[in-house]
């Protein structure tokens, strides 16, 4: 599991500069995401493990990003994945995810039908490539089969990637 946060953490610096590599360990739940000094238009939201049994992240504050770049590694046996980036404007105070999430809400292109979940059974990645719809919060709600794992790595742009 430590070489799999690595290696996402690697390919994180590798977009993002030296910075990622402390910012993007374990950054979950609700609060800003961290700058990135190398370029102040990147934010590093967070990195996510799931397994089949995992339900919704918790909620993440995403004020101030437009555009999505999400990284994904199955590690294990992962028979099915799919992802969705879902968008909200308030959290459970309980629980700390979106309350009445917009499913894909984040990924969904304006005035566009939702996009569908990403299919995450093998490693991949996603780039929005038009502005995000306009959320306080988002969270990555998994639907994943098989007795392995899912690393998930979100970065968030104010300024087109």
């Amino acid at each position: 599991m430590t070489m799999l946060r690595n290696l996402l953490c690697l390919v994180a610096i590798l977009y993002c500069g030296v910075p990622a590599r402390m910012q993007a360990q374990g950054i979950v739940g609700p609060g800003p995401a961290k700058l990135d000094l190398v370029n102040p238009s990147r934010r590093i939201v967070g990195s996510f493990t799931f397994t089949s049994s995992s339900t919704a992240s918790l909620g993440f504050d995403v004020r101030g990003i437009s555009y999505y770049r999400l990284l994904w590694v199955p590690q294990g046996t992962v028979t099915s994945c799919n992802l969705s980036l879902d968008s909200g404007n308030s959290l459970d105070p309980i629980l700390g995810t979106v309350i009445t999430p917009m499913i894909g809400g984040i990924t969904m292109p304006p005035n566009l039908p939702a996009l569908g979940p990403l299919d995450c059974t093998t490693p991949g990645y996603y780039v929005t490539t038009f502005t995000a719809r306009i959320s306080l919060y988002a969270q990555i709600t998994p639907t994943i089969t098989g007795s392995g794992n899912v690393t998930v790595v979100v970065i968030g742009y104010s300024e087109s990637p």
